[in-house]
């Protein structure tokens, strides 16, 4: 099952090109890697679905799916959650507050979005999605933390 990414509008292509990543929206399942812990801050309610997207340098920079994603109700989001990275390198971490459950990131008739998401080491807030150096941490065979702050705009 893939996300519908085809029926949203929005006037920055990198807004749009974020759903790509965020690819399939059943949990892939990895038995290699590290276990990568995400502290998600900035949740400011507990409706509609989180959706996850560990990337690695060309998924990310292809537009393509990536190497993990999950989706799960936001409800279920009692404090940091864990996921097991397919091995060791260089990824991204994306993550989406679909607040309605659409499968899909809103955005307004402007084309800013209305829904929460965010990036790996937070970079600034602008439009468009930073680049793969800007979110990249790397994944080796400790387990690591991450602290992911949700970007809201008005």
């Amino acid at each position: 099952m893939r996300f519908d990414h085809r029926n949203v509008r929005l006037a920055a292509a990198g807004f749009a090109s974020m759903l790509t990543l965020l690819g399939v929206a059943a949990a892939s399942v990895a038995t290699a890697g590290s276990p990568v812990t995400v502290d998600l801050r900035g949740l400011r309610d507990r409706g509609g679905d989180i959706l996850v997207a560990l990337c690695s340098s060309a998924t990310y920079k292809a537009r393509a799916s990536c190497e993990l994603t999950q989706r799960f109700p936001a409800a279920r989001l009692n404090g940091p959650f864990i996921l097991q990275a397919p091995g060791p390198g260089r990824y991204a971490l994306l993550i989406l507050h679909d607040e309605n459950a659409n499968g899909k990131l809103d955005a307004n008739l402007v084309g800013m979005p209305t829904e929460a998401y965010g990036f790996s080491n937070n970079p600034s807030k602008r439009p468009g999605r930073p680049s793969f150096a800007e979110a990249a941490f790397e994944v080796g065979n400790e387990p690591i933390r991450l602290r992911i702050e949700l970007v809201h705009w008005p």
